[in-house]
């Protein structure tokens, strides 16, 4: 028997402290803003409130494929935006110029890997903000706007992190607000 009759009952007793602690969770209101009529609904950490995945441009399919970006309807209703948009569709990388296993690794690290990291659609159209928690409108806080680079080879906004940059901002007494985009 695992247990000896006489320690069960410490066992138990501790058991039933450890279940009887009582759990703080701390509750953060999630942080919106409203554009339009529409409100959006982003997440914070308590230093920076995140808004992901904002549309700008309707989806550059069918008719649209080939055409300048077409602006979204009115936004209307809420929306949460709390993670970050799909990256446009990019060209597949090949390696045909390496052979063997190093070949066959880096296809696979380049076409599988970064693809479960940064998911594709052709609905890709939209941009991140990420600003100081408590910014309250007419700030006037200066906007850092990133826009990845990567040849439309390999990219998103996903896989650069501005929640670090706004974080300096604040520790330096200089907080800027902090945008990226998704393009095509």
């Amino acid at each position: 028997m695992f247990f000896r009759s006489s320690s069960l009952p410490l066992f138990t007793f501790f058991v039933g402290a450890v279940l009887g602690l009582p759990l703080e969770v701390e509750k953060r209101a999630s942080p919106s803003i409203l554009l339009d009529q529409g409100t959006f609904v982003g997440s914070s950490d308590g230093t920076t409130n995140k808004f992901l995945g904002i549309p700008y441009g309707k989806a550059p399919i069918g008719n649209l494929r080939f055409s300048l970006p077409v602006a979204v309807d009115a936004y209307s209703g809420t929306q949460t935006v709390t993670s970050f948009g799909p990256a446009c569709p990019q060209q597949a990388f090949d390696f045909p110029t390496i052979p063997g296993l190093v070949g066959d690794v880096a296809d696979w690290f380049v076409n599988t890997i970064y693809n479960v990291i940064t998911p594709s659609a052709e609905d890709c159209l939209s941009l991140n903000v990420i600003v100081p928690a408590g910014t309250k409108a007419g700030a006037n806080l200066p906007v850092a706007v990133w826009i990845f680079g990567g040849g439309f080879e390999l990219g998103g906004p996903n896989i650069y992190d501005g929640n670090v940059i706004v974080k300096r901002s604040i520790e330096l007494g200089e907080p800027v607000v902090y945008v990226s985009i998704n393009y095509r």
